[in-house]
């Protein structure tokens, strides 16, 4: 009987465990696979966060590389973030084209003459904050100028009406490229260009405008009371050029001048030398971008007549530009230095013709001006071997009146604006000069 009892307690005790030992191993099993797939997850969470590391490293490179190269402008523009997303998407699209090409933005409140470099094509983002319709209106247009204004353009001449006429490639460095560029988009293409009105006033739609270094001097205070003779009660625009304290006082003291100077900052260096007269089309650009016309006039220009007719006439023969005291008496061939042909060519035929003396000029915002004239003018001024080649002097002996030669002489921006003028109109002298009878003011040099 007990070993009976025994057998079975031993048996029943056998049996819990058993019972005991496989709960057990089926509790270790949950918690291993539990263990497995907390590891999973952590090995994914990890996954997870070494990619968003990298990105964000990533990230951070394309923000340091900014700084790199924008300076204190990405500074600016990191402060906005729809800004900064609208940088980076405009950077992945033009890497699609060009891995190299970098970007530039330009920043809010940063003069325009120092936007962000680029290495390639120059594209500048106008500034999200315009403040007024007008500007608004402007950044609508350079969307469609821009490129082939500004950019694409800018390499080479092609002359309008003769697309054989092709221009040696306008090479410039980066800082340069970078003052042209915006010189041509804030400046040349800034207005709508104007349509002539033959009944508007002449001085409601040109300004007048001059300027002169200390040697001139004199010769300003000669000839400047005869303008204020014909033209009682119109302002002119003077700019300093380099003239003395004294008598920068008394230009100012003048009723009838507005004074000015021009600020060579703003330019290449080579604009400072006078000699080479890459000034002059830069003032006159300047003008424009404020105003319809400019009425330029060296001081050697004395006014004997009214300019009545003028705008009347210029709306008639569709011209932007008037050259309103004659020709010189050579051809434009005789005094172009083969330097400047290279950059802007012209046919014999064309270059034999008169050169027409730019001393004195009428020149209107028009469309055609601002793509075929001043666009250029400003390209060429800020180029010393286009404005100014090597070897360029002005003098010119007695061959000068040989039409067919050159001449050994250059006449620099005057050449320059006759070879565009004569490429733009062609044989048609009267559409941009007056005759004998219809000249309202001649040279009167001292």
């Amino acid at each position: 009987m007990n070993f009976r009892f025994l057998t079975v307690v031993v048996a029943l005790s056998a049996l819990m465990l058993f019972g005991y030992i496989l709960m057990t191993r089926r509790q270790e099993g949950h918690t291993f696979d539990q263990l497995k797939s907390v590891g999973r997850q952590n090995s994914v969470n990890r996954l997870f966060a070494a990619k968003k590391a990298g990105k964000q490293k990533v990230f951070q490179h394309k923000i340091i590389r900014t700084k790199e190269i924008n300076g204190s402008s990405t500074k600016a523009a990191a402060k906005n973030v729809g800004k900064l997303k609208f940088f980076f998407s405009r950077e992945n699209a033009a890497a699609k084209d060009n891995k190299d090409q970098l970007k530039a933005v330009r920043p809010q409140n940063v003069n325009p003459l120092f936007a962000a470099e680029n290495a390639g094509k120059l594209k500048v983002v106008q500034p999200e904050n315009a403040a007024t319709e007008e500007m608004k209106e402007n950044d609508n247009r350079f969307v469609k100028l821009t490129s082939k204004n500004a950019d694409d353009e800018i390499l080479r001449y092609v002359a309008v009406n003769n697309s054989s006429l092709i221009g040696e490639e306008f090479n410039f460095d980066v800082p340069t490229k970078i003052m042209l560029q915006n010189v041509l988009r804030n400046q040349t293409f800034k207005r709508k260009p104007v349509s002539i009105d033959p009944k508007a006033s002449f001085f409601n739609t040109v300004v007048p405008v001059t300027g002169a270094s200390s040697n001139h001097y004199k010769e300003f205070m000669l000839n400047i009371k005869h303008f204020a003779s014909n033209f009682p009660g119109i302002k002119v625009i003077f700019y300093d050029l380099g003239l003395e304290n004294s008598q920068v006082s008394r230009v100012k003291s003048l009723p009838f001048v507005n004074y000015r100077k021009l600020n060579f900052d703003y330019y290449p260096s080579h604009v400072r030398n006078l000699h080479t007269y890459a000034w002059k089309p830069l003032i006159i650009q300047q003008i424009l971008t404020d105003f319809d016309g400019v009425m330029w006039f060296d001081t050697s220009v004395k006014f004997q007549a009214n300019t009545d007719h003028v705008l009347e006439r210029m709306a008639r023969v569709k011209s932007g530009i008037l050259f309103y005291v004659g020709t010189t008496g050579h051809s434009i061939l005789a005094a172009t230095n083969p330097g400047m042909l290279k950059y802007f060519p012209m046919t014999t035929a064309d270059a034999v013709t008169d050169m027409f003396q730019a001393s004195a000029m009428i020149i209107l915002n028009t469309e055609d001006v601002q793509k075929h004239i001043m666009k250029w003018l400003c390209v060429c001024a800020f180029k010393q071997e286009c404005i100014a080649p090597p070897g360029s002097q002005l003098y010119c002996g007695p061959s000068v009146r040989q039409r067919d030669k050159y001449a050994g002489c250059h006449r620099f921006d005057q050449a320059l604006i006759n070879i565009l003028a004569k490429n733009l109109y062609g044989a048609e002298d009267e559409r941009y000069s007056l005759s004998g009878e219809e000249e309202f003011a001649i040279m009167n040099r001292m």
